[in-house]
């Protein structure tokens, strides 16, 4: 099985949510990403099952979205991750 290819943006907020839950206003802080940016990188880790959120997922009021990475994602969340932090430059 090959693993999704994951956004930029979407890696980043995975990296941020890992360990902890957050809402989307201290995500766009932590991530620097802006409110579209991260709508789309939500939908994208939604999509892969990789997160779960509460509140509506809509991009005027994506702040008050609460994300958290379920306890049966964390091995594949790790598993990303560590792809990328092991990656070599080209």
């Amino acid at each position: 099985m090959q693993p999704p290819t994951l956004s930029d943006d979407a890696l980043k907020v995975l990296r941020a949510v890992r360990d902890r839950a957050l809402d989307g206003y201290n995500l766009m802080s932590k991530t620097g990403l802006d409110p579209q940016k991260l709508y789309q990188a939500i939908s994208q880790l939604v999509a892969e099952d990789l997160v779960s959120i509460r509140g509506d997922l809509n991009p005027d009021l994506i702040g008050d979205v609460y994300l958290v990475v379920p306890p049966t994602a964390f091995g594949y969340a790790d598993l990303l991750l560590g792809q990328l932090r092991f990656k070599r430059a080209p």
